[in-house]
């Protein structure tokens, strides 16, 4: 009974220092590296807790500031505030904070799922994390192959395509080039 009213006297007759101490671990948190999907995990979850608990207290608003969303993506690796930023391209800040926290709860299971296979699969040099993120980012569902034009008709990666394969290495590099893609992991970008 005496650490609810501590919360109680804490939430409403400070707020402000309850904010701070609410906010402060995401403020604290470190910087997550590339392809660190367990630390992305904890960061993921860190959040979800902090949403759970402002909303209790009615502070949801207050927390999902459009400067404490810049301060909570700043942390997480490049390719994660690129995606983020590509997601809220046309957004107005005044909308971004609620889409931000539609956005961690959707990704949520993703990244889950990634640290998972990363713990069971480590070492794999990345093949099952590019399959699950172009299989998450198509719904569940791999991309449809970019053979189709030579008559491909499955949904798969492009290093599981035997069109493809089938292919000399001078047709294979026109393609990948045409497609802008790496020559060494297949990959955009």
């Amino acid at each position: 009974m005496e650490e609810v009213w501590k919360f109680l006297n804490t939430v409403f007759i400070r707020p402000s220092k309850f904010l701070h101490e609410l906010v402060q671990p995401i403020v604290k948190a470190k910087v997550v590296q590339e392809r660190d999907w367990k630390a992305l995990k904890a960061n993921l979850e860190l959040l979800q807790n902090t949403f759970e608990q402002a909303m209790e207290a009615v502070m949801l608003e207050i927390v999902l500031h459009v400067n404490t969303v810049r301060q909570i993506y700043e942390k997480w690796p490049y390719s994660e505030r690129i995606l983020w930023l590509e997601k809220t391209a046309g957004v107005s800040p005044m909308d971004e904070p609620g889409k931000f926290r539609r956005y961690v709860e959707e990704w949520y299971p993703v990244v889950l799922a990634l640290a998972a296979q990363r713990q069971i699969h480590y070492g794999d040099g990345g093949v099952w994390e590019k399959k699950a993120m172009g299989a998450a980012a198509w719904g569940g569902q791999p991309r449809p192959c970019r053979m189709v034009s030579r008559g491909c008709k499955k949904n798969h990666p492009l290093e599981d395509c035997e069109l493809f394969k089938n292919l000399s290495s001078e047709a294979k590099l026109a393609k990948l080039q045409e497609w802008s893609r790496c020559l060494f992991c297949l990959s955009t970008g």
